[in-house]
């Protein structure tokens, strides 16, 4: 895929997670299932990294990973009934993307829809 990315968010962490990679593994001869295996650690702490800088990461046609800040807020303790304090957190998110979704579900897209425009009722 050579296509260029839509904002300089997506560029800046599509190159920290190359740069990541890099430097982290040599990936020109993947061999056995150790390596392989290794290649993917380095992807996954490679993508940890940029999600902790609260960039979004977005893979083309796969879909986007990023960060939901969560405010803090009042719960209740469904046993007591008490209430608690529920401290603010940041939590991952991965937004599917058009390929993914047409993967997953290929006869939803297959069937096209047509508009019908009912004609303008006269009073």
């Amino acid at each position: 895929m050579t296509t260029s990315p839509k904002t300089p968010i997506e560029a800046s962490a599509k190159k920290e997670l190359i740069k990541y990679i890099a430097k982290e593994a040599v990936l020109l001869n993947l061999g056995n299932q150790e390596k392989a295996a290794k290649a993917l650690e380095i992807v996954l702490s490679g993508i940890i990294k940029v999600l902790q800088d609260e960039k979004p990461l977005r893979f083309l046609g796969f879909g986007t990973f990023s960060v939901q800040n969560i405010a803090a807020r009042t719960g209740r303790n469904p046993r007591t009934g008490a209430s608690i304090e529920i401290a603010a957190q940041k939590r991952p998110v991965f937004k599917p993307g058009k390929d993914m979704k047409e993967a997953l579900n290929p006869n939803k897209n297959s069937k096209k829809k047509t508009a019908s425009k009912k004609p303008a009722q006269k009073k």
